[in-house]
């Protein structure tokens, strides 16, 4: 295939249902593949059904590694497999034993890294495999053609990077490609200049990869999300109680029907001109439980004087209102716009469920600090993580 196309086709999204069932069963195998003891007959042949559903269905294989559907020549599950749960995941498996007798072997990663060599060696039997020679040449022509990069045991291992080998994060096939874009950029900058280590890593220098990073982060938020759903509504997991009988009663009955999820997740992916994606608009609809919103409806709003924003047009109507604003005490002014045409407003007192609105914002928005946080310390180290995210 043309480099051209290829990248071209990378851009647009996967058939959602294929990539479903592809993504299925790739997530049953690393599953499987992470478990160190009681791997019992029915994980077994669990895994076989899995890995069989790969190997026998090639659109699926070209859904994983994005290439066109109808390609002639897919990846090979052995490639699939190597990929996506060998030396470059955090579970790194025996695939001879999984392809051949379709069981799955597991490998402590202290018996995979013993020996640097060895390590270096997996990697460099990886990108020798013609399906990753098909990926190539759209990714760091320079790289390919003027140099030995990817037989370069120390050049591979640098795109893991050695900290990182242990982490959880795995790395897709997305940043993968932006690792070695990098280290194409680079090379080609200055002259065509081959250092293996320092080419290998220049992605933990880059402040385009770390951007990148973060745009990969973003698009796994609203699964975060969306497993905080299954356990409870939004503001109980804040630590907000809602006063009252009446409205312990709407919980009461509300969680008697067993409700597998409390709201529903909404994502949309988006992209600048040229299909570079910019960010992920993530929603949680109807999060609160039915006692809150019950609540704040009835002894919160009742209490607010609302203002149409002299900001927003003619639909949007906002409140005024601060928790300082004590009747009797001096009043609190809030300022809404900005210079030159911002006014100061009289605020009045926030009811008590306004306050508690204030303590669910908190929440999520510390909730989504630690989530980016902890993603960037796996992938990038904590000095990354601390530069790009909140300090407070």
């Amino acid at each position: 295939m043309d480099p051209s196309v290829y990248q071209a086709f990378r851009r647009i999204p996967p058939n959602r249902d294929e990539w479903d069932e592809a993504s299925h069963h790739l997530a049953t195998v690393r599953r499987l593949s992470a478990l160190i003891d009681n791997y019992s007959a029915d994980k077994v042949q669990e895994a076989d059904l899995a890995i069989s559903a790969l190997a026998n269905n090639p659109r699926l294989r070209n859904s994983l590694m994005r290439w066109p559907p109808d390609t002639a020549n897919p990846p090979s599950i052995e490639f699939i497999l190597q990929f996506f749960c060998g030396p470059l995941s955090s579970h790194p498996i025996d695939i001879r034993s999984a392809v051949d007798s379709h069981t799955i072997r597991n490998v402590s990663r202290q018996a995979l890294r013993q020996s640097e060599h060895d390590r270096g060696t997996d990697l460099v039997s990886l990108f020798a495999d013609p399906s990753m020679l098909f990926i190539l040449p759209a990714v760091a022509p320079n790289l390919l053609k003027y140099s030995l990069a990817f037989s370069t045991p120390a050049f591979l291992k640098g795109l893991i990077g050695d900290e990182k080998i242990t982490s959880n994060q795995l790395i897709s096939v997305n940043l993968l490609f932006v690792r070695i874009g990098c280290a194409e950029f680079k090379f080609t900058e200055d002259g065509f200049k081959f250092d293996a280590k320092a080419l290998g890593t220049e992605w933990e220098r880059s402040q385009f990869y770390a951007h990148q990073f973060i745009l990969e982060i973003e698009k796994d938020w609203h699964l975060h999300l969306t497993r905080l759903a299954a356990t409870n509504p939004l503001d109980i997991l804040a630590g907000v109680v809602v006063p009252g009988d009446r409205y312990k009663g709407i919980n009461t009955e509300y969680f008697s029907s067993q409700p597998a999820s409390h709201g529903s997740i909404d994502y949309t992916n988006m992209y600048l001109p040229g299909d570079i994606l910019a960010g992920t608009a993530t929603a949680w609809n109807t999060p609160l439980s039915p006692g809150f919103e019950a609540y704040a409806l009835e002894c919160g709003l009742t209490q607010l004087t609302f203002i149409l924003d002299p900001h927003g047009g003619k639909e949007r109507y906002i409140s005024i209102e601060s928790p300082n604003a004590i009747p009797g005490d001096d009043p609190v002014y809030l300022q809404v716009g900005s210079y030159p045409i911002a006014k100061l407003y009289k605020a009045q007192q926030s009811s008590t469920s306004a306050c508690d609105v204030i303590t669910i914002m908190n929440f999520i928005r510390i909730l989504r600090d630690q989530f980016f946080k902890t993603r960037l310390e796996e992938g990038l180290g904590e000095a990354v993580a601390m530069n790009w995210t909140h300090k407070a």
